[in-house]
């Protein structure tokens, strides 16, 4: 589980958001339930792992393929910028963090590398 205690929860609604992760093989009985069952499933386990009283709003479902990006040999010559041609608009996404995995360290460093340059732009 990832909680979002990078940032205060002022900006969150006053509300904690939570990632569960479960990467699973696409013949899992996992694959075949519902969001519901899914989280009915789930919360048993979570709340052996929380001290927090739990008050979901909301939930998703989230399913594909691969569990990280997939590069191509042509990816570093095509690699996006941070900058778009989108006035003050930015991309930063997992896959920018190539040649690294997807660990949560790489992405909050690439955060704050778009962060920066936002400030400086």
């Amino acid at each position: 589980m990832k909680n979002t205690n990078f940032i205060d929860k002022k900006y969150y609604g006053g509300n904690h958001l939570a990632y569960v992760g479960w990467y699973v093989d696409w013949d899992d009985p996992l694959m075949k339930m519902t969001k519901e069952e899914l989280l009915n499933y789930c919360l048993p386990h979570i709340k052996k792992i929380t001290n927090y009283e739990l008050r979901i709003t909301n939930y998703f479902r989230f399913i594909g393929p691969f569990a990280q990006p997939i590069f191509d040999k042509n990816f570093v010559k095509n690699k996006p910028e941070f900058i778009t041609p989108v006035k003050n608009f930015f991309v930063a996404n997992l896959d920018m963090t190539y040649p690294y995995d997807r660990g949560t360290n790489y992405a909050v460093k690439l955060g704050r590398e778009v962060a920066n340059l936002v400030l400086t732009y």
